[in-house]
Formats: C-alpha cells, structure tokens, sequence
C-alpha cells in the first residue's frame, strides 16, 4: 500500500528532482533556462539539480541552443543509455524478453517455448536464466524488470492471483526479484498494451480511454486521465466477463453468458466446429485440420456461413463495448489483437452496434482505433511501465 509523505525539505528536492528528470527526458535537448521557465523553479535551484544529476550520468550536455543575445545556453539531452530495462511478455506457450533503453527503445529481442504443464518453478528457472544472462553480458547497471501476464495481477504484491490462461493460481514475482537482485514490476498485458499507448500513442490525443484486446480472451485497459485505472483489487478491466445473455454459454471463469463465450478464438472455434458436423459448408469439409488460420481463409475463400459467424463476433463485441461506453464515457477506444485478424468482417458489424450509444448524439464523437498488435509492443508497454515507476513524482512511500 502507498500512502502521502510528509512534507518536509528532502520530498521537495525529491520533487523538484523528478520535474527536472521530466523535462529532460521529455523535451530535451533543452537548456536550463527553460527547464526554469517550464517548472517555475529558481535558476540556481535547476542549476544545483542538474550539476548533481549530471554527475549521475542522468544528463549530458550537447551543443548549444539558439540565444539573441549573450552566451549560447547549453543544452541538456537525458542520456537513455545510462541504465536498461528488460521487458517480458508471458503467454500461454512462450515467453518472450526485450531488452530496452530509458526511453522504451528496443535493443535486443529473444524468445523461449514452454510446455503449458511446466511447472511455475520451472518457467521462472527459464525467466531468470534468461535475465541473468543478459545482465551478464552488459557493463551498464539494469534498473528494473517489467513483466506482462494475463489474468488478475495483484500489481503491489508482484503476484498472479488467477490466471485460466496460464493455469496459474497465486505466482509470487517477488521470488524472481529474489533470485536475479533487480527489481521487477508486475502488470497485466491488457494494462501493459495501454502503457504503451500512452508512452507512444493516444496519450497525447485523449485523457480517457480504453484499450481493447481481442484473442484467447478479451480484456481491456482503462487509462483516466492519462493514469491506468486498476479497481481495488487490480481487476478493472476484464470486459470479457460482462454478461451478455442471460443464462447464455458457460464461460470458463464459471458464469454464463460472458463477453468472451461469445467473440473469443474459443467461441469462433466451437461454432465452425458445429457447422463442420452438420456439413453445412464444402470449403471447411475439406479441411484437413481447423486453426483459426485455416478458419479465415474458409472465410476469405467465400464461405459465408463462417463469414457469418465473424459478423457475429462483433456484434457481439459492439454489444458489450457499448456498455462499457455508457458507463465510462471514453474518449476513444483501441482495438487490437490476433482475434482482429478477421476485422474485414468484425468491424462492420461491431461498428454498426456502436453507432448508437448514450453519448452519441454529443458533438464530439468517440473514435474506434486499431492497431496492429505485434509482440514488440506488449513488450514496449511492459518496458514504458518499468520507466513510468523509475521516474515517476515521489509523493508516496511504501507502507
């Protein structure tokens, strides 16, 4: 648990520190006057700062700025090489770890497979051979781990407390920080997608707004005026588990009727299943063996009954993020995942559902983003939290 520090003169230099690490970072290369300027401190209070954190190796001076007069000021640029950060993505038969500098740039990137029924102890002898290998290799110090797993992530504690995708039921982090001496930052992938877009994306066009993930599951990432909105516990965001349909289908998570038994890989799977054994459809009788690859080039081949089932799909989605509209009011919603591989055929429907919401008569309308999400950015996003936490204002202290 956080909770407020006492006012006093080592949380102020503690503060006025981070808003000049922040404009650094930021905006530089940028000259101490306007880091004066822009954080309304005294000149020979930036000056004090920046000497010490220069002699940190936070900081280096480049060149000189543009001056009308007298000396040419000079410039500041964050050095994004001081230290690095590891990233690690955990999905359901692999593990995949990035390597980034300060500023959530990619510089090395490995994968491992797993079986799903190895053991916990197993996969984090896996992670931290990985992590110390890397840390081994590099003369630079690492300052933090950040690890993106689905399921309910109790991010405080560093645990896992339930995840069906992963099998996992309790995993402690802290006895990976145990093990490898560096500090590791928990999250939930749908969060971490929305790290990054804040890192890198609709933070600088809306305040509020929710990030979508579309696959194995649905999940979300809800992002309030520019922070990640977790719930009391770490859940808020699991959309997929909203009802839909009374008494609907059995969702794994033990209710019926959920979000995700009805546009999850598993939902599009079980109905191209059921059309196969009525042999309503020539293009999937002849399908030797069903993926979800083979299902959309049925689709893409012409097949309109499981064109239909995609249509299905996001009306289904189009239902339930209309709720999730009404309820939160969100500037944009962003789309993505590999069960947006079919968005030829989702989206129109899911668009059509979402034309008509609570707010819609409002002059500002809401915007449906997609992107196209690729590993690197799950990665991305577990790296922007780690930096998001090194650097952030130091207001709280652990209790």
């Amino acid at each position: 648990m956080d909770r407020f520090r006492r006012g006093n003169k080592q949380l102020i230099k503690d503060l006025n520190e981070a808003l000049v690490i922040d404009q650094v970072r930021r905006f530089g290369p940028i000259s101490r006057k306007d880091i004066a300027i822009n954080t309304s401190l005294g000149a020979s209070t930036v000056t004090y700062i920046v000497d010490s954190l220069l002699k940190e190796k936070y900081f280096t001076e480049i060149g000189s700025g543009i001056s009308d007069y007298g000396r040419k000021p000079v410039l500041l640029q964050f050095n994004q090489r001081r230290s690095y950060i590891i990233a690690i993505k955990i999905e359901e038969k692999q593990i995949i770890y990035g390597k980034f500098d300060l500023n959530a740039r990619m510089l090395d990137k490995i994968s491992h497979n797993f079986h799903p029924k190895d053991s916990v102890e197993a996969i984090f002898r896996l992670m931290s051979g990985q992590i110390s290998k890397w840390i081994a290799a590099d003369t630079l110090l690492c300052s933090g781990i950040g690890i993106a797993a689905p399921g309910l992530v109790d991010q405080a504690n560093k645990k896992i407390i339930h995840s069906p995708i992963l099998e996992w039921e309790e995993v402690d982090f802290s006895k990976l920080e145990e093990e490898v001496q560096v500090p590791v930052y928990l999250e939930n992938d749908a969060n971490a997608i929305a790290h990054a877009e804040l890192w890198d994306g609709r933070g600088e066009q809306f305040q509020n707004f929710i990030c979508v993930t579309i696959g194995a599951g649905v999940g979300a990432g809800i992002v309030v005026k520019n922070e990640i909105y977790r719930g009391e516990v770490g859940g808020a965001g699991e959309i997929g588990h909203i009802i839909i349909q009374r008494d609907g289908f059995l969702c794994y998570c033990g209710q019926r009727g959920c979000l995700e038994a009805y546009t999850s890989d598993r939902f599009i799977m079980a109905e191209v299943l059921h059309l196969k054994e009525l042999k309503l459809s020539p293009i999937l009788n002849q399908l030797e063996q069903l993926t979800m690859d083979s299902i959309l080039q049925a689709a893409d081949s012409g097949d309109e009954l499981v064109q239909d089932i995609y249509r299905r799909v996001g009306e289904n989605l189009g239902i339930g993020l209309k709720s999730i509209v009404n309820f939160f009011n969100p500037g944009a919603i962003v789309l993505g995942g590999e069960g947006l591989r079919a968005k030829k055929y989702i989206m129109p429907a899911l668009q059509k559902e979402l034309e008509d919401h609570f707010f819609s008569r409002h002059s500002k309308k809401l915007e449906i983003i997609l992107i196209d999400l690729e590993e690197n950015q799950w990665l991305m996003g577990a790296a922007a939290m780690v930096i998001t936490q090194l650097f952030k204002e130091p207001l709280y202290r652990e209790v």
